[in-house]
């Protein structure tokens, strides 16, 4: 996901097509305890189902995202499994995920409420319900409280944290935005992203000195990490066009 683009492009297409970079890492890795601190999807209880049945009906809708990305047709295969399985938190959980990914945000916000239903202490779920939210600026409030409740309860879940620092600046609120930022910032590899995003805030705020060490910060850490790379090279063409504002206009007649 692109937190700066979050932030500053209108609602719509667009910017559901942004979270989907967020999203499928997160497919991957969602179901396998992956996260420190917090319990894999299925860990949780499918109540009087068999959870290796859910996940084996489940497997063709995680693979239509996580080989194909095509969330329509992860979309029928998870439908298929709450039609099989409605009392499963998982089913409804990937459902709406898919959902959202692909733009039913209304109909993603049901599956992942009834996932809470089921299974109130599923953070994964709370997350996805405020990102659903935070598309919504009527919602925003919304959204920071069910973040605020994740990364309280979980401080190390990164992706809720971010999504959380997003919140805050998509509300203005630039010093709970960075405060978060800076926690993510710890100086690891797969931190590079948390370092382009703060850079491309510095940049739309106008400090491009501020924004140009965040992006080598980031490179630093990730130096095949093509977003900073691209977005320090649009820095320098807009510093080059700054200086010399002539540079590309027609030579004569």
């Amino acid at each position: 996901m692109n937190c700066y683009l979050s932030l500053y492009q209108p609602f719509g297409r667009r910017l559901r097509s942004l979270f989907r970079a967020l999203m499928v890492p997160a497919v991957v890795t969602l179901g396998v305890g992956s996260f420190s601190g917090a319990e894999g999807l299925d860990a949780h209880s499918a109540g009087d189902v068999r959870e290796a049945d859910v996940s084996e009906c489940l497997r063709k809708g995680r693979q239509a995202l996580e080989e194909r990305d095509d969330s329509a047709a992860a979309v029928e295969a998870f439908r298929s499994c709450v039609a099989r399985y409605p009392k499963s938190p998982l089913g409804h959980y990937w459902l709406g995920q898919a959902l959202f990914l692909s733009g039913q945000n209304l109909p993603a916000i049901g599956e992942i409420k009834e996932a809470l239903r089921l299974d109130p202490d599923n953070l994964y779920a709370v997350r996805l319900l405020a990102k659903v939210y935070s598309l919504d600026k009527n919602r925003l409030s919304l959204a920071q409280e069910l973040l605020e409740k994740v990364v309280g309860r979980n401080p190390e879940f990164q992706d809720a944290r971010f999504d959380l620092a997003c919140v805050y600046g998509q509300q203005g609120n630039w010093d709970r935005a960075f405060e978060q930022f800076a926690m993510l910032t710890k100086g690891e590899r797969k931190h590079a992203r948390y370092r382009t995003e703060i850079g491309k805030i510095f940049s739309a705020m106008g400090q491009y000195d501020d924004a140009r060490i965040q992006f080598k910060r980031a490179l630093a850490l990730f130096p095949e990490y093509k977003p900073a790379r691209d977005a320090l090279r649009e820095l320098d063409e807009k510093s080059d066009k700054a200086v010399n504002p002539h540079s590309e206009q027609p030579v004569g007649r």
